[in-house]
């Protein structure tokens, strides 16, 4: 069996409730009134009592308060008195010191003087004694003394004369050069030093980059950059000619730092690094070139003849300021000494 469900009914308003709500609040209102009133009703001001005014007479017959702290006070005072007393005494005692002082340093600073000039007079009167000592003792030379060493001299002179020339011969290579057909070491001598260019590390690079092939299979020309060597590095160019293919190199030296290389000093020291590759090296195998510019040919000159008394060959290369150091594929090889 179902049942019907009712429908919900809205709440209606009841004017009973609203009244009761308006009685209360109005019931709350008055409360809070009376509270307030029995309040204020209760509620008392208390005036404070007048002083009374004393006249002149009674101010006057008051008597000081008695401060306690009254004779700590004073005491204090007269010990402060007493230090200042102290103090004026060994400022002035003080005073008296330094001006002693004053006149101690002065007399010192006179006497200091007066030394010197005694001690510089007595060093001017040794000097003028040791010459007239020196003087004295030249004239007391007798004159068979004097005749003694005139012949010695003259028998000393004869000798000299009777003996055979001393010869010194001189070791110098002559100046007919060779085009170098050797391995081969580069240097730099360039604002007074010397500086080991690695080319045989740029000419293994170079090769490695010819035999892989891969930058000249699409073009006969290639240009690249070695990896830096020091303090240089190599910029070079490959070329495809004629048939059979001919590979030609033409390469530049680039410095990476201004300041680099040796002095001579230190090129000819034990530890050098020019003493080190050049001692290394197979005289009858190795030539040494060096590339030099025109503020370092006295520098040059001492490192070949350095080189020429190990019999090292040595190509030099002068170059003008400004020009780089390179080698063209058309050009000529070095010739060396």
């Amino acid at each position: 069996m179902f049942r019907r469900r009712r429908k919900s009914r809205e709440i209606e308003f009841s004017f009973d409730s609203f009244l009761d709500v308006v009685a209360n609040v109005v019931g709350i209102i008055l409360r809070l009134i009376l509270i307030a009133w029995v309040g204020a009703r209760s509620y008392k001001v208390v005036v404070p009592t007048p002083t009374p005014e004393l006249t002149q007479e009674e101010i006057a017959e008051i008597p000081d308060p008695q401060d306690p702290l009254a004779p700590e006070l004073e005491r204090q005072r007269r010990e402060l008195a007493e230090t200042q007393a102290k103090l004026l005494e060994q400022l002035k005692e003080w005073q008296k010191t330094q001006q002693d002082s004053t006149l101690t340093a002065e007399e010192l600073s006179r006497l200091t003087g007066r030394m010197s000039e005694i001690e510089s007079n007595r060093k001017a009167f040794e000097e003028i004694t040791q010459k007239e000592a020196e003087y004295l003792r030249r004239a007391a030379l007798s004159s068979e003394e004097i005749r003694e060493r005139s012949k010695r001299a003259i028998e000393e002179i004869e000798a000299l004369r009777k003996a055979p020339p001393s010869k010194k011969s001189l070791r110098y290579r002559t100046p007919v050069s060779h085009e170098l057909q050797t391995e081969e070491l580069l240097f730099e001598c360039r604002g007074g030093r010397i500086s080991f260019i690695d080319y045989g590390k740029f000419k293994s690079e170079i090769d490695a980059v010819i035999r892989d092939g891969d930058k000249l299979r699409d073009s006969d020309r290639y240009t690249g950059v070695t990896e830096p060597a020091g303090a240089f590095r190599l910029r070079y160019t490959l070329e495809v000619e004629g048939y059979p293919r001919q590979i030609g190199i033409s390469w530049e030296v680039e410095p990476m730092a201004v300041a680099r290389g040796e002095t001579l000093e230190q090129a000819l020291a034990p530890d050098s690094e020019f003493r080190r590759i050049t001692e290394s090296v197979e005289p009858k195998i190795t030539a040494i070139t060096i590339c030099v510019y025109p503020d370092s040919f006295p520098l040059y000159r001492k490192l070949r003849d350095y080189l020429f008394e190990r019999d090292l060959v040595v190509a030099g290369r002068p170059l003008p300021e400004g020009v780089p150091i390179a080698a063209d594929r058309r050009g000529t090889h070095s010739r060396g000494q």
